[in-house]
């Protein structure tokens, strides 16, 4: 059985996926679909991290122009990111470094963003010094690991309190801790000193094994899924293959009674981008179209999927040094991101 064939057979003997199949086949030959727009309440959204001294650095007249900016595509919400380190996978601590922004700063971005019209989500990243993923920590020690995390996860709370912020993300990618008592233990203490919603943001293959999803209130998904495997993927190919990871996380948010983000998703703009797109290891010649192509295929469709809430890219770069000829994930100046302006704002 081909591959089409066989994804033709998932879609058609269940029965509660006849839109998307029905999107899929429309999306055959050309993403060209009739999405009217994007409602109101849609989370149209972008990750930006800051860090203070080497890359995305916080300059409060130039961040007014990049929020500007995004508004003009139509995000309307920001996911704000500041890092805290881990030596490496097996540390029992977590710290700040020279590149952790300070609670002070943190707020005059919020304030910033607000002033904009943003929604804004506090979002906590947990890096390791020796460069392996975040979904590699697994501590010696977990109480005190989780006991550095609280300090973190409150002063996240205090923030979001003092805003009035709607959300917060309380976790990304620690899939080797986010089913352990401890961190659940954490996340109902964070519940009783913050009202809004809470998000867990897992890795893409890990949200079907967790267990978190009973304890929060929206399923975050970081969406780097393998889309095709050559450096030009026709558009078709690119519609199949994100209506089929769309249908998939759309089903299971529906089988969990629960509204689901992506959190992440992302691509450099250079061949062979969708292949592994969380892979920033990748090579390749720049290419802003077969950046644009993948940003097209999922957002000519996202919309119909009705348990998805909200789109997350990776990411917004701040004081951007190579502009249009970067092969890097920002759509900045890029033509992605007309792409965003054509779905979420000009429909």
């Amino acid at each position: 059985m081909t591959r089409t064939k066989a994804f033709l057979h998932r879609i058609c003997t269940t029965s509660h996926n006849t839109l998307p199949f029905l999107l899929f086949f429309l999306a055959l030959n050309k993403c060209n679909l009739n999405i009217t727009g994007y409602n109101q309440h849609y989370f149209k959204g972008i990750n930006i991290f800051f860090q203070k001294s080497t890359r995305n650095i916080y300059k409060p007249d130039e961040f007014r122009s990049d929020l500007r900016q995004m508004s003009s595509l139509g995000i309307n919400t920001v996911f704000l990111i500041s890092f805290h380190y881990c030596s490496d996978q097996f540390s029992d601590t977590i710290k700040a470094t020279a590149e952790t922004l300070e609670d002070s700063v943190l707020e005059s971005i919020i304030i910033s963003s607000q002033q904009q019209g943003f929604n804004v989500i506090l979002k906590p990243h947990i890096d390791l010094e020796n460069g392996k993923p975040r979904y590699q920590i697994k501590p010696a020690n977990l109480q005190i690991w989780i006991d550095c995390y609280r300090d973190i996860l409150y002063r996240y709370v205090k923030l979001s309190n003092k805003y009035n912020l709607s959300h917060l993300v309380i976790g990304t990618e620690i899939d080797n801790i986010a089913d352990s008592p401890l961190f659940l233990r954490l996340i109902q203490e964070i519940r009783n000193n913050y009202q809004g919603a809470l998000i867990y943001s897992s890795s893409f293959d890990h949200f079907l094994k967790t267990d978190i999803w009973q304890h929060v209130d929206i399923i975050g998904i970081n969406a780097y899924y393998n889309l095709c495997n050559n450096n030009n993927c026709t558009e078709s190919e690119l519609t199949e293959s994100w209506n089929y990871w769309l249908t998939h996380i759309n089903n299971f948010a529906s089988g969990k009674g629960k509204p689901v983000f992506i959190t992440e998703c992302g691509f450099y703009s250079r061949e062979g981008c969708a292949i592994n797109p969380g892979d920033w290891s990748r090579g390749g010649s720049i290419s802003q179209r077969e950046q644009a192509k993948s940003y097209e295929a999922l957002l000519c469709q996202a919309e119909a999927f009705t348990n998805i809430k909200g789109i997350f890219f990776w990411h917004w770069e701040l004081n951007n040094p190579w502009n249009d000829s970067s092969n890097d994930y920002t759509p900045e100046g890029k033509e992605a991101e007309q792409i965003i302006r054509k779905y979420w704002h000009d429909r």
